[in-house]
């Protein structure tokens, strides 16, 4: 029997890591300070979303610091590339976008972490040890805006098992009779974009996209599309 393990269970050995970031400052910056870690090496860097898929598959690194707004291919799109070829490749993205839509885009393309690049060198080590670990890590100021936006939608945790009955005027959202073109563009919001890259994408206008949105928002009782990006990874409507 051939036993199958991560790569990265051997922590013993220094992490790989790749950095990708369309501003080369920023790539000797974070060479630099991986390098003073000890603990990791840089094996790549990549200046857009191309060049991180193409440098990925060449390097294996571990780790991907992924920038999101880049030329080519932005970080969200590369990312879902990477994790849908490189399963046991962890990214961390390392921007200074802090939008919501942005943040759960990214996590729904499949990154692990998500970090603003004012975050010093210290809390990035202990972060990106905990992703290395295989656990889900966000700097703790884009943890406090998320978890604001989610009690916002009055979510409330319900354990496993079978649930109480419920109103009919609480029916869950997985009863709420989204359109299979609904679903597409609800897909399309978690991912970021807006509403004239969804009509470019689908071959619509973007009133009509205008339109399929004011339905979904609705269906699902949400006040904004952060809110319908929310509930939809919560109740599994889209596949992260």
């Amino acid at each position: 029997m051939v036993e199958v393990t991560d790569p990265m269970s051997d922590s013993s050995e220094p992490g790989r890591i790749l950095i990708a970031d369309d501003h080369e400052i920023v790539r000797v910056g974070l060479r630099l300070i991986i390098e003073e870690w000890g603990d990791y090496e840089v094996v790549g860097e990549a200046a857009n979303g191309k060049q991180a898929v193409a440098e990925t598959a060449q390097h294996k690194p571990d780790i991907v610091f992924m920038d999101v707004a880049m030329p080519v291919m932005d970080g969200i799109e590369a990312t879902h590339v990477i994790k849908r070829e490189h399963e046991n490749v962890r990214v961390v993205m390392l921007t200074a976008d802090r939008a919501p839509d942005t943040v759960f885009a990214c996590l729904a393309s499949g990154a692990q972490g998500y970090c603003l690049k004012e975050i010093s060198a210290e809390r990035l080590h202990a972060g990106v040890s905990c992703v290395r670990l295989g656990d889900l890590w966000l700097d703790q100021e884009v943890a406090a805006t998320i978890s604001d936006i989610i009690s916002s939608t009055g979510f409330k945790f319900k354990p496993k098992g079978r649930r109480p009955p419920k109103k009919s005027e609480d029916a869950p959202i997985s009863d709420i009779n989204l359109s299979a073109r609904e679903l597409e563009i609800l897909d399309l919001i978690v991912k970021g974009l807006s509403n004239a890259e969804i009509a470019e994408r689908i071959f619509v206008t973007k009133d009509t996209v205008k339109t399929h949105v004011s339905h979904i928002l609705r269906k699902l009782s949400a006040c904004d599309r952060t809110q319908a990006a929310v509930k939809a990874l919560r109740e599994g409507l889209v596949q992260r």
